[in-house]
């Protein structure tokens, strides 16, 4: 993987008979236009389908039968989340911890302090990998939030589904898969600072997925992160706290049928 915000008026009854006749001219004039707007309306607030695999099979996020949150691809994008620190105030119910660099402690609805060596009660998913620690000190993961098909967020148990680890809930993150159809590569880049540090930091993604005949490809990610310190220490320097970050992933994908895929990934 990667090293490491309300007078009643007087009645008149001719001014009633007037205003009605007034009113059903102007409801009879416009109605060609309502009805045009009424149908931008629609469209404009049709829901974007999102189909998720939280139960092991492809089902609509409306009609999955379990407390579940997920975010697509562009949502993610358009939110502009690039980590677990800005998902966590995309999702209602889930609250995060910061630990140890590189590891978070994760909660959601409230479950969470843990006993001392126990593991966290929030499951963290690669596609469906298990990923983290189990050691109750150190739990998930800072994964990269790019080129992600989607995020699902699993609310409640899931010892059923998931098994040990996810009294809580469960985290699932859907990489985008090889793609044989074409090349393709994408790049995305960011500067933060921060107020009384030093510099500024950056974020730079970049992706390419290369086709291998037509029943196979490979897809790969890099990502490079330098945060910048806030905090002062005697005797250690200024900005003690900053942080470096890179890695990567490789994926490589076979689909020699339309009823079979095989995907090998390294990280």
């Amino acid at each position: 993987m990667g090293v490491h915000k309300n007078n009643k008026p007087t009645r008149k009854p001719w001014l009633g008979l007037v205003a009605a006749a007034f009113a059903a001219t102007m409801i009879g004039v416009p109605a060609s236009g309502a009805e045009e707007e009424e149908a931008e309306d629609e469209s404009d607030s049709r829901l974007e389908e999102v189909v998720v695999t939280a139960t092991y099979r492809d089902t609509n996020l409306m009609d999955t039968p379990i407390s579940i949150t997920a975010l697509s691809e562009d949502q993610i994008i358009e939110k502009g989340i690039h980590n677990i620190f800005s998902l966590y105030t995309n999702i209602p119910g889930l609250n995060l911890k910061k630990a140890t660099s590189g590891f978070n402690d994760v909660t959601i609805r409230g479950i969470s302090p843990y006993a001392e060596g126990n593991g966290s009660p929030v499951g963290a998913y690669l596609n469906n990998m298990p990923v983290g620690s189990t050691n109750g000190d150190a739990q998930h993961f800072s994964i990269p939030l790019f080129d992600l098909e989607r995020v699902e967020v699993l609310k409640g148990p899931q010892g059923t589904l998931y098994g040990e680890g996810t009294m809580g809930g469960a985290i699932r993150y859907i990489t985008n898969k090889p793609n044989p159809a074409g090349l393709d590569f994408a790049v995305r880049g960011s500067t933060e600072t921060m107020a009384h540090s030093s510099g500024f930091g950056h974020r730079i993604d970049g992706m390419v997925n290369v086709p291998l005949g037509d029943m196979a490809a490979v897809r790969g990610i890099l990502y490079s992160r330098d945060m910048k310190g806030l905090i002062d220490a005697p005797g250690r320097g200024e900005d003690t706290d900053w942080e470096k970050e890179t890695g990567g992933r490789i994926t490589v994908g076979f689909y020699p049928t339309d009823t079979f895929e095989a995907h090998v990934m390294y990280m």
